[in-house]
């Protein structure tokens, strides 16, 4: 603005002089026109207006100046000081600059700082504005945008919100959204606190004051897995060559090994304490044929019961105690090429195990008098032996998979139910068979589940009452829902096609969501799905992953925790899944689809299985009374069973009601083998009721070794 001033300075004496000339009567006239107007270089009318470059002034300026031409080149007019940069110029053109000779068409051009009392209106290019404090001249406004404003970005233009930040923020008070008065360092409200992060780190949900570092006032908290990711992966093509199943529990994964014949290595135990890297820390070589083509395992307490699919050579069942998982040793096994031809699949509860036969044979797939289903007895897990077994028939065989719940046991077959003649299913086939085991001596299909067309399921699993499996006759693979809560006729609620399952070979249900590993290696294609199946109806994809590399065609799919665990020929890799990684909690109510727990487990109150408790070396202690009862009146089956190190039986109670002490199949109400039965006591003997009357007398033995009896007494 001293700019400014200077130049009015230099143009106020020429106004002045103008006017003075004009108010004595003074006229400037050009060279050829009559007094008081002309075409000269000046000009004034009669109301003492001055024209400069025009031969008549306007009538409505005092002064006016007339530009030669419209030449960028040319000037309309220039006030210079005696040296230095001209003070002002106004150019042919229109541009005008005050403190400088660079000018721009059409514009003002200042050199210096402009300053205004009054608003600056119309658009001011944000380009030419130098960084500097908004109100630095204490004038103590408020700013506001009526659009928008981008923070840390190059273009107004396109801003997605009003207030647009592209890089990092810092604020020094509070933030509220929402609501105008955040009392914490973050509040987002409505009529109410929403979310809230106090300045003490704090979060709360539903509350404005967090005492806890999560404080929730109320609602459910809900994790939604996303895409999991790879965590760790272990590869060893010796120990874990064929890999072909998986079963986690605490610590350590434990795999099969389907060998091929190739005599290399058939079970292996991997530490997975960390996540991000597994190690082998034991395994059992094959080399003496021990088990031939593994293909299976089910671990339940000290032991991994294992499955093979050979009926050639070697055990068909396995035996494995685990107690020390750098060194596990095979302790019993059973070769039974009748009852567990081709044996595929396996699970356990209490001292049963429950296996299913891919009884393929030369007869078109078939091997006549074969079992399909077998239950064994491994109470003795030296010797197991088998209970009972239902035999394969044409339309029931291949098992493929199986689950158990209650007394339930699911079971899949892997064959097509398609029947040309009729273009339907086949008359007696069962896709899906149900199995009561509640008398394990004498299993029983109770109900069925078949569809046309419907071939290849590989894994079934079973949540609350519904029953899932998936099915691939060409590819792409269907989620089958089944509602079972009537065992004798399971019904279709839904089965979905979609496009992360692509050959799923394998699911596991943990919570509300259902797992699947897909058998394929083709890019864009999922290996790994997630569906929610909180609505069986309707279930959704709510993850997935495609990884070509370490879950390069996966066989099993096995989840714990917050990590699933595949594995593939040579391989076994650890996927998160995301989950609650907490060191302590206190939980009122939990529900949980698989509980590993890898520590101690103390119930204060009553502890309720619906299956089978497996104990492992520590064996179980009761301050109370401990009651066993026989879930079947077979005398072959046992209400209790007491097994030394060995194998041997030291004491069975069977369901008959004989009683067997050192052995387990007694002969009389008790029957004691091996050994004496002692009575230290003396005058304590054998009390026996008389044969005609109600008295008892005791048998005794008399110093000189002679046996007699005691007078009658009254029976206790």
């Amino acid at each position: 603005m001293n700019m400014i001033r200077a130049i009015l300075l230099y143009v106020m004496p020429l106004a002045v002089a103008v006017l003075f000339l004009s108010a004595v009567g003074l006229a400037f006239t050009g060279p050829t026109n009559v007094s008081g107007i002309g075409s000269g270089a000046i000009s004034v009318d009669s109301s003492n207006n001055i024209g400069i470059g025009a031969a008549v002034p306007l009538s409505n300026a005092r002064v006016f100046v007339a530009a030669s031409s419209t030449d960028a080149a040319s000037f309309a007019f220039r006030v210079h000081p005696a040296s230095g940069l001209p003070l002002l110029i106004v150019r042919n053109d229109g541009g005008i600059s005050i403190g400088t000779s660079t000018i721009t068409a059409g514009s003002l051009t200042v050199a210096g700082n402009i300053y205004t009392t009054g608003p600056i209106t119309g658009t001011v290019n944000a380009g030419n504005i130098s960084a500097g404090v908004f109100d630095s001249n204490g004038g103590n406004g408020s700013f506001a945008f009526p659009s928008s404003l981008g923070i840390a970005t190059s273009s107004q233009v396109g801003l997605p919100q009003p207030l647009s930040v592209y890089g990092n923020g810092y604020l020094s008070g509070n933030l509220g959204i929402g609501t105008s008065t955040p009392a914490n360092l973050l509040t987002i409200a409505t009529s109410s606190p929403i979310f809230t992060v106090a300045a003490s780190g704090n979060v709360g949900i539903g509350t404005a004051n967090p005492t806890q570092a999560l404080t929730m006032n109320g609602g459910t908290f809900l994790q939604i897995p996303k895409n999991p990711k790879i965590a760790g992966t272990v590869i060893d093509n010796s120990k874990l060559y064929g890999a072909n199943d998986v079963f986690v529990s605490g610590k350590y994964a434990y795999v099969t090994d389907n060998d091929n014949g190739n005599a290399i290595y058939g079970f292996a135990v991997v530490d997975i304490a960390n996540p991000t890297s597994p190690q082998i820390v034991g395994s059992i070589s094959n080399s003496n044929r021990s088990f031939n083509t593994p293909s299976s395992v089910y671990v339940a307490g000290r032991y991994a019961y294992v499955t093979s699919q050979n009926g050639i050579s070697g055990a068909n069942f396995t035996v494995i105690d685990i107690a020390n998982p750098t060194s596990p040793q095979i302790v019993g096994s059973l070769d039974d090429d009748t009852n567990l031809f081709n044996a595929e699949r396996t699970v356990v509860s209490g001292k049963y195990v429950y296996v299913i036969n891919y009884n393929y044979g030369a007869n078109s797939f078939y091997t006549p008098g074969k079992a399909a289903f077998t239950v064994l007895d491994v109470s003795n897990p030296v010797a197991p032996n088998v209970v009972s077994s239902i035999p394969a028939d044409p339309n029931w065989k291949n098992l493929s998979a199986l689950t158990i719940a209650g007394k339930y046991v699911y079971v899949a077959t892997g064959d097509l139910d398609y029947d040309p003649p009729t273009n339907g299913v086949i008359p007696g086939f069962k896709n899906i068979a149900v199995i009561d085991v509640s008398n394990p001596a004498s299993p029983a299909i109770v109900g069925a589940f078949a569809e046309k067309y419907l071939e290849h399921i590989m894994s079934i699993a079973v949540s609350g009452k519904y029953l899932y499996f998936t099915a691939f006759p060409s590819g792409p693979s269907a989620l089958y829902i089944l509602d079972i809560s009537n065992p004798a006729s399971p019904q279709l609620v839904t089965k979905v096609y979609d496009p992360a399952l692509y050959y799923a070979r394998s699911i596991f249900i943990a919570g509300k969501y259902l797992y699947a590993a897909n058998y394929n290696a083709d890019p864009g294609r999922a290996n790994v799905a997630i569906f929610d199946i909180s609505n069986p109806a309707s279930p959704r994809v709510v993850g997935s992953l495609d990884e070509d590399v370490n879950l390069r065609y996966p066989l099993s799919l096995f989840v714990s925790g917050k990590y699933a665990y595949a594995i593939r020929d040579g391989e076994l890799t650890v996927v998160d899944i995301s989950g609650i990684d907490s060191p302590a909690a206190s939980i009122g109510s939990l529900v949980a689809g698989t509980a590993n727990i890898s520590g101690n487990l103390d119930v204060a109150n009553n502890l309720s299985v619906g299956g089978g408790v497996n104990a492992g070396s520590g064996g179980i202690s009761s301050a109370g009374p401990l009651t066993a009862v026989g879930n079947s009146a077979a005398n072959a089956l046992s209400a209790l069973d007491a097994i030394g190190s060995a194998g041997a039986s030291l004491l069975s109670v069977r369901n008959d009601g004989t009683i067997g002490i050192g052995t387990s199949t007694p002969k009389a109400k008790l029957q004691v083998a091996g050994g004496d039965l002692y009575l230290e006591s003396q005058g304590s003997g054998m009390v026996m009721q008389e044969t005609n009357g109600g008295n008892c007398r005791r048998l005794l033995v008399l110093n000189d070794g002679t046996a007699t009896t005691s007078d009658p007494f009254a029976c206790p």
